[in-house]
């Protein structure tokens, strides 16, 4: 219907993309296009059941209740688009849809009273049982909510059980949803806070420690903050420093890590044949990503109390080991803050790409190289200059 007496195809995939900014059904394909080729949306649409004012008509003017509701009975789940302006367009919404000739709506299986329906009805999806998995969880073992229609639904019964929810999407399409989408079979969760029996749940090697979640420094507990530039996720040399003697503990109470290329147990520093160091890889995979998946967030957003702009800019390769990259930038730092005249290396501020980009979602690294966090941190208007370690 977007599309019928339109100027062109451009105003008909304007508009319909508009459309899709608050709603999530059209059969406009200008408009699927150009969310497509212009904003990266693989679907960002999809049909659902409509009735049409001949359908209507067949049915005659004396019995358009009739026709409404054999459309409604036709599609009891889901949402549907249903013509009401056959005849008369504010007659049905008055007489219809807002009086008690035809004001259903399927709820639990149920018809229910509702004085506030209007001519397009987006109805919930009753008795719908919806699978939530927490981050913590399998997909073939999640939370299963009865009854629910909307994400918001979702979300109202997760604050209920002491979820305080960020973000519900996708797991397939990373598709995020807003609280008046239906709420599809199964969503996962991206929080804002965890609750304490479930501190620490994401990484494994946390049950294993000697005081489990309790051995968590405090920084690494829960989110510090959502920075949303990410090229003002800088990390601190105290932060960095934390995290290298808490990865040091680690390794010496959990000796049995691994690395999943090579098989090879971790070890911070030194070792044999049967051994290899922790490098950045196996930090993101071990430490970082586990650490901040409740959150779908960077590892300085878990860390940080809020922006934390690069004064230096560090480039690194992934693979040399994390202890010989923690000395050579601290005598960088100590160096360079007599030379600087730098009160203190502490709390220098150096943006580095395993931790200031969101490791559960890098689609801003694609595109243009120019708008990546990495151009933009270098280009800071604070930043100083780049270290190449």
């Amino acid at each position: 219907f977007g599309f019928q007496e339109m100027a062109g195809v451009e105003c008909s995939a304007i508009g319909g993309v508009g459309h899709l900014v608050s709603f999530s059904s059209s059969d406009t394909l200008s408009a699927l296009l150009l969310a497509r080729d212009y904003y990266a949306a693989d679907c960002a649409s999809n049909s659902i059941p409509s009735s049409t004012g001949a359908i209507v008509k067949s049915w005659g003017q004396d019995k358009e209740v009739d026709a409404i509701r054999a459309v409604l009975n036709s599609s009891p789940c889901g949402d549907l688009a249903c013509v009401s302006d056959t005849y008369d367009a504010l007659g049905a919404c008055s007489n219809i849809w807002g009086k008690d000739t035809l004001v259903e709506v399927f709820r639990n299986g149920k018809l229910l009273v509702d004085d506030t329906l209007t001519a397009i009805r987006k109805r919930a999806e009753g008795a719908t049982k919806v699978r939530v998995v927490l981050p913590w969880q399998l997909e073939s073992e999640p939370l299963t909510i009865d009854g629910v229609g909307s994400i918001g639904d979702v979300r109202n019964r997760l604050r209920k059980r002491g979820f305080d929810v960020h973000q519900l999407f996708t797991k397939e399409t990373g598709v995020k949803f807003c609280d008046g989408d239906a709420a599809p079979k199964v969503v996962h969760v991206c929080l804002n806070s965890v609750p304490e029996p479930h501190i620490g749940a994401c990484a494994e090697w946390v049950r294993k420690l000697p005081r489990g979640q309790s051995s968590l420094p405090a920084s690494m507990r829960q989110l510090g903050a959502r920075v949303e530039k990410t090229e003002e996720r800088a990390i601190s040399w105290r932060q960095l420093r934390e995290l290298g003697d808490f990865a040091r503990m680690l390794l010496s109470e959990v000796p049995d890590l691994v690395d999943s290329h090579s098989g090879k147990a971790l070890r911070f520093e030194g070792g044999g044949d049967d051994t290899c160091e922790l490098n950045m890889h196996t930090v993101n995979s071990h430490l970082v990503k586990p650490l901040t998946l409740p959150f779908r967030c960077s590892y300085v957003e878990l860390v940080s109390t809020g922006k934390q702009p690069p004064l230096i800019f560090m480039s690194h390769a992934w693979s040399t080991p994390l202890w010989q990259t923690l000395r050579l930038l601290e005598f960088y730092l100590q160096e360079r803050c007599a030379l600087m005249g730098w009160r203190s290396a502490e709390d220098v501020f150096v943006w580095v790409c395993t931790f200031a980009n969101n490791q559960h979602d890098l689609g801003e690294l694609a595109g243009d190289l120019m708008q990546t966090p990495f151009v933009r941190a270098i280009q800071g208007e604070g930043c100083a200059g780049t270290l190449v370690v």
